[in-house]
């Protein structure tokens, strides 16, 4: 295990990542009739602002996740010596530094243990305070029981994001999906047994808990049971100081508060409709927008599942300068994500829409609204795939975009919303992100492959319809 480790993906991890993600969109929408079914309307927009307030919370790592998987990544894959932007090729070896690599799992150890603390205080206090705002005409105390659950699914869910981290650095994406796999298939039988006994929001709440609780113990086991990794760690038995954790952090600080930045910024851009939408148009019109909105949220991360496989390869060849392996990999995961965002809006308004009718009967199911979510999340999603491959480069030159453009979206929501009532939740980011990002992170990927934008997508579309046409001989 001296020699480096080139990152390749195998079929199967193709398969686990999609595996992982159909269960895990998949299992909230199996969920959905059972949560459409036993909570009013009321209970189920407060289910989906305690979803909102959990993603939003998971920001609040601040980038530390993505940037410490991607220098595992460029660690096992020979380099030396961190660095703070880009990476110098000088300090690419043909060995693995194992001592570097100890000391990076210690302190995302500590970063993550002191994050947890610190995210834990802020949504028992700042959070609560909302809580208590919006359920003002809410009587009783179930809600109560299942916030404080949900606090302690977010204690959980960010102290231990270390191992699936680790997994995903060392380009276990198939041991990540099945940690992720294990915990959904668990949340979902635990919620919807616990709906059926009369649990209510506490019975979701719980399933949600030990969703994340559960895949963190996945995880761990596979974290461990990785011996070729796991003894090359235990024979490096030098003291890992203070001073290279300092070093570490620095290094990693540099760019993680910068992605921070961007997920913050991502999630008021994609995420915070529902909390304005429960603030000016009632728990009820929230219910209704965050359904649509976890649908084509779910519809678009199937859609970007396979994209996001091949970073840990996208990386890795970055690093060994495999330009010709970068764009094949961008190509087929920009127009494999078209593809499937096609087919999966078409197999939602056809089959998912009607049979959840038949639970909620007086849910409006608006199919101008969905479309308009959907094309709204399809060109983000765009161009953050883009911006997922150029963060690989180690650089993150549109913070600055991200962070305007979503003070500018939450704002134009804001200013729309008495006049366009829902539909300003679209038409404010919608607007904002024509403007710029939806066209120029493309733009600045294509420069990256020296390749133009519109012929990777054109490469992409005859990979695809080559391969299409080789199975259907085959099955003929």
């Amino acid at each position: 295990m001296d020699k480096t480790k080139k990152i390749t993906i195998r079929k199967k991890d193709i398969i686990w990542n999609y595996i992982g993600t159909f269960v895990s969109m998949g299992g909230s929408f199996l969920l959905l009739p059972f949560l459409l079914f036993f909570l009013d309307s009321e209970e189920l927009g407060l289910w989906y602002v305690f979803l909102a307030i959990s993603n939003f919370s998971q920001l609040l790592e601040f980038g530390f996740t993505p940037t410490f998987s991607r220098n595992i990544t460029y660690c096992i894959s020979g380099i030396q010596k961190l660095s703070k932007d880009g990476f110098n090729s000088q300090f690419v070896g043909q060995n693995i530094d194992w001592h570097l690599l100890r000391t990076l799992l210690k302190t995302a150890k500590i970063i993550y243990c002191l994050i947890a603390v610190v995210v834990t205080i802020l949504v028992s206090t700042i959070g609560t305070v909302y809580i208590c705002y919006i359920t003002r005409n809410m009587g009783g105390c179930l809600h109560w029981i299942s916030w404080s659950i949900f606090i302690i699914a977010i204690f959980i869910n960010i102290f231990f994001l270390y191992q699936p981290t680790f997994l995903r650095g060392i380009g276990d994406i198939e041991g990540v999906n099945k940690a992720t796999t294990a915990g959904k298939l668990f949340q979902l039988f635990t919620s919807i047994l616990l709906l059926i006994c009369g649990f209510g929001l506490i019975g979701a709440a719980l399933g949600f808990l030990l969703n994340g609780l559960l895949m963190r113990i996945v995880s761990g086991l596979r974290f461990r049971g990785n011996k070729e990794i796991r003894n090359e760690l235990a024979a490096d038995k030098t003291k890992i100081t203070f001073k290279e954790i300092k070093s570490v952090f620095e290094s990693i600080y540099f760019l993680a508060w910068r992605d921070g930045i961007v997920q913050l910024s991502s999630f008021c851009t994609t995420q915070v409709g529902s909390i304005i939408c429960s603030i000016y148009l009632g728990l009820s019109t929230t219910g209704t927008y965050s359904l649509l909105l976890q649908i084509g949220s779910a519809l678009c991360s199937m859609a970007t599942a396979l994209a996001k496989s091949f970073m840990p390869a996208f990386q890795s060849a970055y690093v060994k300068q495999d330009y010709e392996k970068m764009e094949s990999l961008a190509e087929k995961g920009l127009v494999g994500f078209w593809i499937l965002v096609v087919f999966g809006f078409v197999s939602v308004v056809f089959i998912a829409f009607p049979i959840l009718q038949i639970f909620k009967p007086d849910v409006e199911f608006s199919l101008s609204l969905f479309l308009g979510i959907c094309l709204y999340l399809s060109l983000w999603n765009q161009h953050s795939l883009c911006c997922n491959f150029i963060i690989c480069t180690n650089k993150i030159p549109y913070m600055k975009a991200y962070s305007i453009s979503a003070i500018l979206s939450t704002l134009l929501a804001l200013i729309l919303v008495q006049a366009l009532d829902i539909w300003a939740l679209i038409f404010g980011p919608l607007i904002v992100q024509l403007l710029y990002n939806n066209w120029k992170w493309p733009t600045v990927l294509s420069k990256i492959l020296k390749t133009p934008f519109y012929l990777i997508l054109k490469k992409g579309f005859v990979f695809y319809i080559r391969k299409t046409i080789a199975i259907f001989r085959r099955s003929v």
